[in-house]
């Protein structure tokens, strides 16, 4: 990989930056690559479980999973892609992942903060300053 890299910067630097540049080829392939692994990870993690409690567990396994293959990516390949290319793999990366798993994540967030009990505080603690005697 390190070797191809090396090779499309020096075709990156024959040529001016346009449509059909090296680099936003790369870039596009990384994405879609990203996007593929997504969609292979949602097909194999059910999320639409009839529980509340086995879809946050099953989005919490996507979340971790994809977060560990960030980790992973950043440690394999950041530095190539960055050095050779001057991409940003970790946040092209990121910012996929985010945005997706937003979408499938979403409403049973939502859902779940709005069951979430306030805390409620004894009318005798002045400022309702947070004590270890908090009633739920």
């Amino acid at each position: 990989l390190e070797a191809i890299l090396k090779g499309l910067h020096i075709l990156h630097t024959l040529k001016w930056r346009t449509r059909n540049d090296i680099v936003l080829q790369v870039e596009d392939a990384l994405l879609a690559s990203v996007r593929e692994w997504f969609n292979f990870v949602i097909d194999r993690i059910p999320t639409h479980e009839k529980s509340q409690n086995g879809r946050m567990k099953n989005l919490t396994r996507i979340t971790h999973l994809l977060m560990a293959d960030i980790e992973e990516g950043r440690k394999q390949y950041a530095t190539m892609f960055w050095e050779n290319l001057n991409i940003d793999y970790v946040e092209i990366a990121y910012r996929e992942f985010d945005q997706n798993l937003t979408l499938i994540t979403k409403a049973l967030i939502d859902k779940a903060c709005d069951d979430m009990k306030p805390i409620l505080f004894k009318e005798e603690e002045k400022d309702n300053v947070l004590k270890s005697s908090l009633t739920v």
